[in-house]
């Protein structure tokens, strides 16, 4: 294990206020338990956002990609896993694993990739 998001049941409104996505499922364990989730639970463009954050390149062009498994309960825990995985076909991968550190059950996958220059290939500003 990496780190441990500790995530309090104002993350669902907080994300809301920066992101004016107002979905009520994120917002009140009332009408998240109405709308069919366990509780409130956390928008997946904040985890996305949490998963790439201090990570993402400062250069442009880098890929990203998650895939959720189970919803993240609010307030809660995620234990989060970071792997730098090392070059692949010349490209710098980053792979990030969260899960439910109590019942092991996990939330979501995702990758950070950096495109590197592959043989008789050139990169530059400009370029793709």
């Amino acid at each position: 294990m990496t780190a441990q998001w500790r995530l309090p049941a104002s993350t669902g409104r907080e994300y809301a206020a920066v992101s004016g996505d107002f979905n009520p499922i994120h917002l009140n364990p009332v009408t998240a338990k109405l709308l069919g989730q366990k509780g409130m639970i956390a928008h997946g463009m904040y985890l996305a956002g949490r998963m790439l954050a201090g990570r993402e390149p400062a250069g442009a062009g880098h890929e990203w990609e998650i895939s959720f498994a189970t919803p993240v309960l609010l307030p809660g825990t995620v234990s989060v896993s970071v792997v730098h995985a090392g070059r692949r076909n010349a490209d710098e991968t980053t792979e990030v694993t969260a899960w439910n550190g109590r019942t092991g059950r996990p939330h979501f996958t995702g990758s950070i990739t950096i495109p590197g220059s592959r043989p008789g290939q050139r990169s530059g500003p400009g370029q793709a």
